[in-house]
């Protein structure tokens, strides 16, 4: 009978440590997914502030390769996928940043 109270005691314990691992594995996944969303957010905030400010100072918007190269916004082309339409030098451009691969 103490046997069994035992055995019992030891399966609940690989239970409640099963059930902990994996609340882990799914938090983290959560939590990377997030980052990730907040990168590609900061790098649209970032393309944004950049044509603007060239347009403040330039009078146009620049184009994508302009603002990487004079205004050193780097893209993760790895992890990301940049829509940057200017399609006239006086409007705003429009600019998407899009999840190709989650960063880990």
């Amino acid at each position: 009978m103490k046997r069994l109270k035992n055995s019992r005691g030891l399966l609940i314990t690989l239970i409640c440590f099963a059930l902990m691992a994996a609340l882990s594995i799914v938090l983290l996944n959560y939590t990377g997914s997030r980052v990730t969303q907040e990168q590609a957010d900061q790098l649209r905030s970032s393309l944004y502030k950049a044509a603007v400010n060239a347009y403040a100072i330039e009078g146009r918007y620049p184009t994508l390769d302009e603002i990487q190269e004079r205004y050193g916004v780097v893209i993760d082309r790895e992890h990301f996928s940049v829509y940057y339409d200017a399609f006239a030098s006086d409007v705003l451009p429009d600019i998407d940043v899009r999840i190709i691969q989650e960063a880990r």
